[in-house]
């Protein structure tokens, strides 16, 4: 028997909150503390839907009065009243906010925002309090951004305690300041859980489980559990700590020791929080798109729940309304669909919180589900924030959104394909039992995945790439790729579509488990939606538009990593040559990062700017670009990309928005062999470690002298250097599913995208702009005219270089090719030009950007 440890039981959350903090109570026990008291018999109010403006992946936390309080990625904080419909208000802050509040005794609700900031306020919104980590560092950190990122929870202490992306834990006295900090090995996006005698444990993506004691922030434990670890740890009655991993598993540790008493397999990484139920019973989600019932003294998985989608949004034990069962399970999956299932894995109901007809918008719930006296809150990732009362399943049965199915919906047994919408929505229906075709733009790829039945549950399955056969009528030019992990392929149209329809036929082999091999067959029709009285290419140049709500829904793994941030991202898009003759276009794209309105750097050690060069085609409103050999803001880091496509139609004067789609390729194996060879091999060395020396520059805070920050460099380095081994032997990224067999990572989403304003430039002047044949490239010079010196602070200048013959932009890296100066009233920038574009044959036309807007043209 394991042995019994007297726990906390004063709690410092507002008395009569039903959900005060992200999982419910200083345990994490993701069970509500009115389970008991059942849902009252009194009518509740109808369900609530309010729509934020971006998408949120923070848990909501419910106050006393039933009043829901969330953060969105838009920047902003609200407070929703679910019985009057209303918003309440909302509280803007700096950056987008990833993470849940809670609720103090006395009312004051605290949250963490990506801008530096921990917040409190009032219940009427106004602030009391707050501490911006990035204006008062005083901790060394390796790290390049401060985003509060890690939940923001109460000790029974009454200290706050959250973790940082500058990889510090944090133990802060509200109203006053740190009280105490511990640098780990990499970000810490956990909710705290407070065990017995005076410790809190928290996990950290360095892969350990720290226990600390909550006064002093001394280490009592540290487990390395060899994979990153986003999931919260819950502590039970004994003490014991469970939690889920990127490996897959669930573990359970010895909250005395942080000795592993077992850990559990499931198919996929998982990101979700654990749920107690007081029966011994622990309820999490995994990316294998199951929800999992496993037994806490043995490790035994009691039954699985298959969703079609991967769940991230962790569990809630809460009331049944009609008292058949001792408690519900509710969470959400990846496809914006809430569940209530009974202890026995059955399913009660299931709601959509998408419409079908929505196919662009990411429909996932990340948010774990907060539950308050008689419904339950959830916020999905296009921005929604829903609150249904536990007994609307049984007031209107007849809800069209409503599934009361006990089973899981999907057939017995086979191998089937589903079609998958740009923004990951699986099709209800296999493709061969479906009565509608797929509705769709000629841009847009068909995205199909396999499902792999035996006896009524969901087994592994992958497709076999040599066997997968493509044709499509009326032909046109594709390409086929399929997704790391082998259950989605994508067919990529890249030529012009019939104007109302056409079918994709699919014969592919997959394996059932550990079975031979199988065919399944898929006849896929497609109806094109029509062409719309979009602008003539000849206007394009005039029309500029920002991507916005970018979203990558597989690999799994990639909204476990960065939902918020790449949705928080907009990209500035600007066609600046187009030929009406071939339908080709030519485009100029910038993305800013950490910058704030005035121009001025915020929430980062380094702020800046990545070049997009975009060859494409426009055809009846249908714009497809893609830029090659360029890098993705992913806001910890850019990343490489060989490509990036982005699709989609024109609507009215927004942009190219219906239909779209965003692809994003990497040769991951073909980059690590460049980088471990070649004649360039030891410069590149030298110049990474040059940028590493001014980066510890700009690391070590002013307040710590290099002496004292030693000992923590010491520390981050004993973490990381072994972590940097794992991944290079694939020991740490192999189970995530994030690169294929062949070495490509290929992800696949959409965005949205909205007009964007002109920029005024009249107060500016082109001092320059030649090409240089001494350095072989093209240099320019912008100057503010006297008054107006300050107009320069927030725009970036660029210089795209476009191949007149084919409307191609140049093959060059502009991110690392360009450099620009800045002085005061003045900027100078220049692209450095590589030998296969040469000069004096007025062959290459280069275009002097300042954000997406030409100000020169020259032709060299």
């Amino acid at each position: 028997m394991p042995t019994q440890h007297r726990m906390d039981t004063d709690s410092p959350y507002q008395d009569g909150s039903p959900w005060p903090c992200m999982r419910a109570d200083v345990r994490n026990t993701g069970r509500s503390p009115l389970l008991h008291a059942g849902v009252a018999a009194e009518a509740a109010p109808p369900i609530r839907c309010w729509t934020t403006g971006n998408a949120i992946f923070s848990t909501p936390v419910i106050g006393a009065d039933e009043t829901v309080y969330v953060g969105s990625a838009d920047k902003r904080f609200y407070a929703f009243d679910p019985v009057t419909g209303t918003q309440r208000w909302s509280f803007e802050t700096g950056e987008c906010i990833d993470s849940a509040g809670c609720i103090a005794r006395d009312g004051t609700v605290y949250f963490v925002s990506c801008d530096a900031g921990l917040y409190g306020l009032g219940p009427d919104g106004e602030e009391r309090w707050r501490l911006n980590l990035f204006e008062n560092r005083g901790h060394f950190t390796p790290s390049t951004i401060f985003w509060w990122e890690g939940n923001v929870v109460l000790g029974p202490n009454g200290l706050l305690y959250a973790g940082n992306d500058d990889f510090n834990f944090y133990a802060i006295e509200a109203g006053k300041g740190v009280r105490w900090a511990y640098l780990t090995g990499l970000h810490i996006w956990a909710a705290p859980a407070f065990g017995p005698d005076g410790s809190v444990c928290v996990l950290s993506f360095d892969r350990n489980c720290y226990l600390f004691d909550r006064e002093t922030g001394g280490v009592r434990w540290r487990t390395n559990t060899g994979n990153f670890v986003v999931s919260s740890p819950a502590i039970d009655d004994a003490g014991i700590i469970f939690f889920g991993s990127f490996d897959g598993h669930v573990y359970a540790l010895d909250g005395g020791s942080g000795r592993v008493r077992w850990r559990t397999a499931t198919a996929g990484p998982i990101y979700a929080s654990p749920a107690l139920a007081e029966d011994g019973v622990l309820y999490i989600g995994s990316s294998d798109c199951c929800l999992y019932a496993i037994d806490t003294a043995r490790g035994r998985v009691v039954w699985s729940f298959y969703t079609g989608d991967a769940i991230r949004s962790s569990a809630a034990i809460g009331p049944d309304p009609e008292n058949r069962a001792p408690y519900l399970v509710y969470f959400g999956s990846g496809n914006g669909i809430l569940y209530c299932v009974d202890p026995d894995g059955r399913r009660r109901w299931s709601l959509r919180t998408v419409s079908e007809g929505n196919v662009l918008d990411s429909p996932n719930i990340n948010a774990s589900i907060a539950l308050g006296r008689s419904g339950l809150a959830a916020a999905t990732a296009s921005g929604k924030v829903v609150y249904v009362p536990f007994r609307h399943y049984m007031s209107d049965p007849d809800d069209p959104l409503l599934d009361h199915n006990p089973r899981d919906g999907y057939p017995e047994a086979g191998l089937f394909l589903y079609s998958v919408a740009p923004g990951g929505s699986m099709s209800a229906e296999p493709t061969d039992a479906a009565a509608e075709p797929v509705v769709a733009e000629p841009s847009q790829p068909l995205s199909l995945r396999l499902l792999a039945r035996l006896n009524g549950q969901t087994v592994p399955a992958r497709l076999d790439p040599q066997d997968v056969e493509v044709l499509i009528d009326p032909p046109r030019p594709f390409r086929i790729t399929l997704q790391p992990g082998g259950t989605q392929m994508n067919v990529v149209p890249e030529g012009a579509a019939p104007a109302a329809e056409e079918a994709v036929t699919v014969r592919a082999r997959g394996r059932i488990g550990g079975q031979s091999a199988a065919t399944v067959t898929a006849r896929v029709p497609i109806r094109f939606l029509p062409a719309v009285d979009a602008p003539s290419i000849g206007a394009l140049p005039d029309l500029p538009f920002r991507v916005t709500h970018m979203s990558v829904y597989d690999p799994p793994i990639v909204p476990s990593f960065d939902q918020i941030g790449i949705a928080s991202l907009t990209m500035q898009v600007r066609i600046v040559r187009a030929d009406e003759a071939s339908g080709r276009v030519a485009a100029w794209g910038v993305e800013k990062f950490g910058f704030a309105a005035d121009g001025e750097a915020v929430q980062v050690a380094m702020a800046r700017h990545l070049f997009y060069a975009f060859g494409g085609t426009y055809e009846s409103g249908r714009l497809v670009l893609t830029a090659r050999d360029c890098a993705f803001e992913l806001t910890a880091f850019p990343a490489p990309l060989d490509t990036l496509r982005l699709s989609g139609t024109w609507e009215g004067a927004e942009g190219p928005c219906r239909g779209s789609s965003l692809i994003a390729e990497l040769d991951v194996a073909g980059r690590f062999r460049k980088l471990a060879g070649g004649s360039g091999g030891l410069a590149r060395g030298a110049r990474a470690l040059a940028r590493m020396t001014d980066l510890v520059r700009r690391w070590v805070p002013d307040s710590a002298t290099a002496a004292q920050s030693l000992p923590l460099l010491v520390r981050f380095l004993a973490r990381v250097v072994p972590l940097g081994v794992q991944m290079l032997r694939r020991e740490m990224h192999g189970p995530w599913g994030l690169v294929g067999d062949d070495g490509w990572f290929r992800g696949i989403g959409s965005f949205r995208a909205r007009a964007d304003r002109p920029l005024d430039t009249a107060a500016l002047e082109v001092r320059s702009f030649r090409y240089q044949p001494a350095s072989h490239a093209i240099v320019a010079e912008i100057a503010a005219r006297a008054g107006h010196e300050s107009s320069l602070n927030t725009v970036v200048p660029g210089i795209a270089v476009v191949d007149t013959q084919g409307n191609e932009p140049a093959p060059l890296r502009y991110n690392t090719a360009t450099e620009v100066k800045r002085e005061p009233g003045r900027v100078s920038v220049e692209l450095g030009l590589p030998p296969s574009v040469s000069a004096g044959t007025d062959r290459w036309c280069a275009y002097l950007m300042l954000d997406v807007t030409p100000l020169a043209e020259l032709v060299f």
